[in-house]
């Protein structure tokens, strides 16, 4: 069980990074000397990035403390 939720919470957060650095932050078309083109779609996109990886970095963490139940 500790497992999963410990892959549910790395999937989450590989996708929350990948979801807001490339499509809210990163922004896509337009003329590169345009001054809106270097702004994020999202103000705080960002945030949620880093947020993201900091989920998969705490799935460890999530795994360490999770009680053993049965042999998983």
């Amino acid at each position: 069980m500790r497992i999963a939720i410990t892959a549910l919470v790395a999937v989450g957060g590989i996708v929350l990074a990948l979801v807001s650095a490339l499509l809210l932050a990163a922004p896509l078309g337009g003329a590169p000397f345009d001054e809106s083109f270097s702004n994020p779609r999202l103000v705080y996109a960002p945030t949620l990035a880093v947020i993201g990886v900091a989920l998969v970095f705490s799935a460890a963490i999530v795994y360490e403390l999770m009680p053993r139940i049965g042999d998983d």
